[in-house]
């Protein structure tokens, strides 16, 4: 598991065995990390979080921090082409994520 895995960050609901997002670390993180570009989904793109999120984070594993941050719940029925998609500075996000986790202190971080 790698240190931006989603699981890492949300809960699992007890009754289910989903995560459960309404329960994340990441919770509201649209609202306190402000957007570094915006970008427009082309056929290149489509349905393809983890290769946007390669392009832009420079790592896969954040494409679910994509569709968190712009209200998204579907990862593939939500990335169409024209689809505008903010995405905010990598380092704003890995500074959120850590103030959450010094907050919580629930999980170690691994180095990069």
């Amino acid at each position: 598991m790698g240190r931006f895995d989603a699981s890492r960050y949300m809960p699992v609901n007890p009754d289910k065995d989903d995560l459960n997002f309404y329960d994340a670390k990441f919770a509201n993180m649209r609202f306190s990390v402000a957007a570094g570009r915006e970008i427009i989904v082309d056929a290149s793109n489509e349905a393809n979080l983890p290769g946007i999120a390669e392009t832009y984070f420079g790592d896969q594993s954040l494409w679910w921090l994509i569709l968190d941050y712009n209200g998204l719940i579907d990862p593939i029925q939500d990335i169409k082409v024209g689809t505008r998609l903010l995405l905010p500075e990598r380092r704003s996000i890995i500074a959120f994520l850590e103030a959450r986790e010094s907050n919580n202190q629930q999980v170690e971080f691994e180095e990069l």
